[in-house]
């Protein structure tokens, strides 16, 4: 494996990347004064970055994108904070409405299971779904295995069709559901 280091300067400080063809990704986490959305877009395998227009400084802690095909008008996704969510639908992001968190956790995943439904998970065992495209999200936290809520903290959630898997800390445990 040959690894190149690609410019990135005045980009947020990234917690994920998803390319989404073979050309085009996005990169989220902490917004800055140059990156106010936190949201950062490539069109050229990751060569240039450009920011995503935004005037909120936040902190996106986890969200998934997807290009249901070759256009911008085609990628959709979102970000999640602990008190703030931004829905990307085409060209633009506009507010949705964040999962309603428990005091003690954060949010720390999330991923789509198809182009309406997405999950996320965080600490403190709970696990939220949108059934809108990330609009807008569900505390589906007490349909988890009795004795889990409280006891882990999920870092990680995949799907591949209905079939999702979650797992996290301590490392005794991975959820999966083949109904989600």
């Amino acid at each position: 494996t040959t690894w190149h280091s690609l410019p990135a300067s005045g980009q947020p400080w990234m917690r994920q990347v998803r390319m989404l063809d073979d050309r085009r990704g996005l990169a989220w986490g902490d917004s800055t004064a140059l990156c106010p959305s936190g949201v950062t877009r490539t069109a050229d395998r990751g060569r240039s970055w450009r920011p995503m227009a935004g005037a909120e400084l936040v902190s996106w802690q986890a969200g998934d994108f997807r290009a249901d095909g070759l256009t911008e008008a085609d990628v959709h996704g979102f970000v999640l904070g602990d008190h703030r969510q931004m829905v990307f639908d085409g060209r633009r992001m506009r507010t949705g409405r964040p999962p309603a968190k428990r005091s003690d956790s954060s949010i720390r995943a999330a991923t789509w299971i198809d182009a309406r439904r997405a999950i996320a998970v965080g600490d403190r065992g709970c696990v939220w779904f949108s059934e809108d495209g990330g609009r807008s999200w569900l505390d589906k936290t007490d349909r988890l295995p009795p004795g889990l809520v409280g006891k882990f903290d999920w870092q990680a959630v995949t799907s591949d069709g209905q079939q999702v898997w979650v797992a996290g800390r301590p490392g005794t445990s991975v959820l999966t559901s083949d109904d989600a």
